[in-house]
């Protein structure tokens, strides 16, 4: 069984377990809202595969299809704010969709055809974030948030008109490159 499959299937049998896991995943998503991390390309149509609590940190795996990997400046802005961010290129396998006879084989044990898998590129991210941003006396500490990008916007204003050439950001990091 692919491995992705069956941790998602782990991560929905949580949810419906347990109310305050589905309630940390709604400020992860407001965390990542809050920080406009959405205007960046692809990082809207990541999937959850993975999600675990650490004392300090959450630990969060996203996954995306290889054509639409997530923007590294939307990873620089999550570093801005203490997250870690890893990216891992690999592969899971899918059923193949079915066009001609060829393209499935039959099973032995229960006697039907079935779809021949097949392998795909995809884009890993982990995550890792402090729990600051996301449990705060069981709210979400949307004002403390909001007051740094206030804070770092002002920076960035009295910064503008300094700097004479432009940075590419995502080529700063070398963790934000193809990591294998």
């Amino acid at each position: 069984m692919n491995l992705f499959i069956l941790s998602q299937y782990k991560l929905i049998q949580e949810l419906y377990k347990n109310d305050d896991f589905f309630e940390i995943l709604i400020n992860i998503d407001d965390f990542f809202d809050i920080l406009n991390l959405y205007v960046f390309p692809n990082w809207l149509e990541a999937e959850v595969v993975n999600v675990d609590f650490l004392k300090y940190f959450t630990s969060i795996t996203l996954k995306t299809p290889y054509e639409k990997m997530p923007h590294p400046k939307g990873a620089q802005l999550l570093l801005k704010y203490d997250c870690q961010v890893k990216y891992r290129e690999t592969y899971e396998y899918v059923p193949k969709d079915v066009k001609v006879l060829s393209d499935t084989y039959l099973d032995k044990r229960t006697g039907e055809r079935k779809a021949k898998a097949e392998k795909k590129k995809v884009w890993i991210i982990d995550l890792l974030i402090p729990n600051r941003y996301l449990i705060n006396d069981n709210v979400f500490d949307l004002e403390g948030v909001q007051n740094k990008i206030k804070d770092d916007k002002n920076a960035d204003e009295n910064m503008t008109g300094q700097t004479d050439d432009a940075i590419d950001i995502g080529a700063e990091s070398g963790e934000m490159n193809n990591e294998q």
